[in-house]
């Protein structure tokens, strides 16, 4: 398999397993369960790996489709300085995530504080995430792509 065989496999865990991890954590913050709160921050954060695992095969993906002309390659660009904040705010939920486990046992007050602080970062990062899987989606697919600038060859020459 290639890089954007890779890449187009793992971009959609991030974006679905945060948004449910992000629900899952509402629920367990406005249920006060512990349990809950700890599946979801466990789940943010294996998303958040899944996250970074995306961000490389993407930039690997793209240096595997410089020569392909069946491409939008000014899609590609849009698509990744879309995905740069999302992966920062994503990244940055995911660290949140870890020092809130860290704090379960000992900082109760602390750890929900935190929790309501990652749901805004969850929200944030799924909103960011899904704008530039939706930029992705252009890259290739001309039924989404508006203006596309994508060579199409003349099959009946």
């Amino acid at each position: 398999m290639t890089a954007a065989h890779w890449h187009l496999l793992i971009n959609h865990l991030p974006i679905i397993g945060t948004t449910i991890s992000t629900f899952l954590l509402i629920a367990g913050l406005l249920l006060k369960n512990d349990q809950l709160k700890i599946i979801s921050l466990l789940l943010i954060l294996v998303m958040s790996v899944f996250g970074f695992i995306a961000h490389e095969t993407g930039e690997r993906a793209e240096h595997s489709l410089e020569n392909d002309m069946t491409v939008n390659h000014a899609a590609i660009e849009e698509h990744e300085e879309a995905a740069k904040p999302a992966f920062i705010v994503h990244n940055i939920a995911g660290f949140f995530s870890l020092v809130a486990l860290a704090l379960y046992k000992k900082k109760k007050r602390i750890f929900n504080i935190i929790g309501v602080f990652i749901v805004v970062l969850t929200l944030s990062a799924t909103g960011l995430m899904s704008y530039a899987g939706y930029l992705g989606g252009k890259i290739r697919h001309s039924e989404i792509n508006e203006t596309s600038a994508v060579y199409q060859p003349n099959l009946t020459e």
